[in-house]
């Protein structure tokens, strides 16, 4: 495991070119950069580690949605993180919007809206 200091500097140093990379403006890159400083960084670890061994099928999603639960999703274009796939996506952000909720979240929280309406509460 790498030790705290170590990860933290690396999380600092990756910072700015996450930013460059999702073309962030310098607002979000100086939020970015302060996430990098402050990140509890037990739970940065188990969330990488959750999100790598995430593995969900097509038949989780009809077993899911058999339970009238809808499942909705939003997707970047060129999202370098996550693997665009037009097929599963009921909206696209052009783009490498993967830090969409800062950079779209006008039309990420209309896809919200729009995706409750149709939700018996």
């Amino acid at each position: 495991m790498v030790p705290n200091p170590l990860f933290r500097l690396a999380l600092r140093a990756v910072a700015p070119r996450f930013a460059r990379m999702h073309e962030l403006d310098e607002r979000w890159t100086r939020t970015l950069k302060d996430m990098a400083r402050d990140a509890d960084l037990p739970m940065l670890r188990w969330g990488a580690r959750a999100a790598a061994g995430w593995a969900f099928t097509e038949q989780d999603a009809r077993h899911i949605e058999s339970a009238g639960i809808p499942i909705c999703q939003i997707h970047a274009e060129h999202d370098p993180i996550i693997p665009y796939n037009a097929e599963h996506a009921d909206v696209t952000i052009p783009g490498k919007a993967h830090l969409m909720t800062w950079t779209h979240a006008e039309q990420v929280n209309a896809f919200i809206l729009r995706a409750l309406s149709g939700v018996d509460a």
